[in-house]
């Protein structure tokens, strides 16, 4: 599990690659981020990998997803699992996605 709540980077980034660490001191907690549209590399994506044994039926993904600032239509996240892309549907200024599960 990771929380993120660590204020000291280098702890609360343990196993991530190209992670940035965002110290909040509003209502968010702190989080893994900010990316923008300057972050074209994908070389410089924010990665983890979890190891899951073979012998797993199933996995439960997770987390939190702040939209903060202005998305546009062509704005995304991917995640993948296994190599395998995950729906997360769109998100954008104009759309409500509420809760995802």
């Amino acid at each position: 599990v990771d929380t993120f709540e660590d204020k000291v980077p280098e702890k609360a980034l343990a196993g991530w690659v190209n992670g940035k660490l965002e110290l909040s001191n509003t209502s968010f907690t702190n989080f893994l981020g900010r990316y923008d549209v300057a972050n074209k590399d994908p070389i410089s994506d924010p990665v983890k990998v979890w190891f899951v044994p073979p012998e797993s039926s199933f996995i439960t993904v997770e987390f939190d997803f702040y939209e903060i600032d202005q998305w546009e239509g062509k704005d995304c996240i991917y995640i993948y699992v296994n190599n395998i892309l995950l729906d997360v549907n769109i998100f954008g200024v104009n759309v409500d996605e509420g809760t995802r599960r």
